[in-house]
């Protein structure tokens, strides 16, 4: 019953949509999502928002393929969603006032240096959802790297994903095989 799951892909980038996609079907009971340095399109995304239906807490963190379209997916699909942090993303407004408009059990959201994101956004959301707690910061455009990323208090709790990961997909899919042939 796995229910947080931190995807570390600054170092070795082998996880991609697959990898996702069999944690959404796999891992229904998710409450927490962190994605750092991988590249998701919106199917795992979509996979993720759709069968993950606990997942409480999503961060996002430096992935260049996470856009307005992948956005609105988890507005509109995460509505068990209370916090979220979006870093280093190319969104822009559009995708923030999705989520702002979405997901309506949002309490907390923070968004840093995602550059196409304007400080005008900023009141849209005061105004449209008072009570949510909105951060932005957009003062620093620097790339990020894996020393820039604020694990937000999960730092003693990452697991270096790329490796351990894999040996857990692969020992499920050996499970699954024996499953399969004991049917």
């Amino acid at each position: 019953m796995l229910r947080k799951l931190y995807v570390d892909g600054w170092r070795t980038n082998r996880i991609g949509d697959d990898g996702l996609i069999f944690v959404a079907k796999h891992c229904i009971n998710l409450q927490e999502l962190a994605s750092i340095g991988i590249y998701p399109t919106s199917s795992s995304l979509e996979a993720i928002a759709s069968k993950c239906k606990a997942l409480e807490r999503l961060a996002l963190c430096g992935l260049n393929t996470v856009g307005d379209a992948e956005i609105e997916c988890v507005a509109n699909k995460c509505v068990a969603l209370k916090k979220l942090c979006i870093k280093g993303c190319p969104i822009s407004n559009v995708g923030i006032e999705a989520l702002a408009s979405g997901c309506p059990n949002l309490i907390k959201f923070k968004v840093r240096r995602c550059r196409k994101v304007t400080s005008m956004v900023v009141e849209w959301v005061h105004e449209h959802r008072e009570s949510l707690a909105f951060s932005f910061d957009n003062s620093d455009y620097e790339a990020l790297n894996a020393s820039q990323i604020d694990h937000d208090h999960a730092a003693n709790d990452v697991i270096h994903f790329a490796e351990k990961m894999r040996r857990w997909l692969l020992q499920q899919k050996h499970q699954m095989i024996i499953m399969d042939w004991q049917c």
